[in-house]
């Protein structure tokens, strides 16, 4: 999966405001945060809970997603970021992570 792949793919996960959470990686149906943003029970994910659950086990992969997110937004910390800002927001930045990869795309084709 490449960057581009998996971003567009994270955003879908948090596409409505009732699939993202706060203060947890992912949350199950109940509420109930999860340790592992890949657990089969995870309907909601954070920023960084849904670039990990849409780039699967494959971490090289994922790194690369999760570096290119923070890097374009100039955020330090995703998690402490994520609990800190709106839905909107968050979706805002995954728009500019996703433009900035396209670009990067295109002048490398």
């Amino acid at each position: 999966m490449t960057v581009l792949e998996n971003l567009v793919s994270a955003r879908a996960k948090i596409a409505k405001p009732e699939d993202w959470t706060q203060d947890a990686l992912a949350r199950n149906a109940l509420g109930h945060g999860l340790y592992s943003s890949h657990d089969h029970a995870a309907v909601c994910w954070c920023a960084l809970g849904a670039i990990r659950a849409a780039g699967g086990k494959h971490s090289l992969e994922v790194f690369a997603a999760v570096n290119h997110f923070a890097r374009v937004n100039d955020i330090i910390d995703i998690p402490a970021w994520n609990d800190s800002v709106t839905h909107e927001e968050v979706l805002a930045a995954f728009d500019r992570a996703i433009e900035a990869e396209r670009q990067k795309e295109q002048i490398a084709a």
